[in-house]
């Protein structure tokens, strides 16, 4: 439990750190806000969980939703890039190709949460993630970029569910399915190859 504990410390140390050199540099940009809230609201109406009639307005994104759709363009946008550099590094054909449609994927991602963004006259804006370089050399294997694709493809379909969780607009929850829906097909197709190459670990039985 102490090891955890640390491990813990060790990590939120490290994300302040680096949060306040960013905010120092001035290359960490601000999140969409709203002003803080003076008094509480609640939902009278039905009309507020629409959203999927094409011809009906929808009403405005909450803060909830808003965060959810923002965090999934900022992750995907480290994921476009990092799966571009996977791409670059990969040795092996077939690995190269699937690391290519994970930055489409990712492209299609941020395609459609950033117009939900953007109905509302909200900037979606983001950080810089940085650039890559154009190298070619290896730093790792292809085994394990492709452990880590998966990983962060599983990732993904949670932060979907969880999206989809705090969000009341009927249309972003389907929007949010529909990505996760594609994030786990993507992870599988990882998968398959993982046991193709003969890279895919069998863990431990419990019998």
């Amino acid at each position: 439990m102490k090891l955890y504990q640390d491990l813990t410390k060790i990590t939120q140390e490290c994300y302040d750190s680096c949060t306040q050199y960013l905010l120092r540099k001035g290359i960490l940009s601000r999140p969409p806000y709203i002003p803080m809230p003076t008094t509480v609201e609640f939902v009278s109406d039905r009309k507020y969980l629409s959203g999927l009639n094409v011809f009906a307005d929808k009403r405005v994104l909450n803060t909830m939703e808003l965060a959810q759709i923002y965090h999934g363009v900022e992750t995907n946008i480290v994921g476009m890039k990092l799966m571009k550099a996977f791409s670059q590094t990969a040795t092996d054909t077939e690995v190269k190709k699937h690391f290519l449609k994970g930055k489409e994927l990712s492209k299609k991602i941020i395609t459609r949460l950033e117009e939900i963004i953007i109905q509302d006259d909200i900037s979606p804006s983001v950080a810089s993630t940085g650039s890559i370089t154009t190298s070619e050399t290896p730093a790792f294997s292809d085994r394990l970029m492709l452990t880590c694709d998966i990983l962060l493809s599983n990732f993904s379909i949670g932060s979907q569910a969880f999206g989809a969780a705090f969000s009341f607009r009927r249309d972003i929850v389907a929007k949010m399915m529909l990505i996760g829906e594609d994030a786990f097909q993507y992870a599988s197709e990882a998968t398959e190859i993982m046991i193709k190459k003969g890279w895919l670990e069998v863990p431990p039985s419990i019998d």
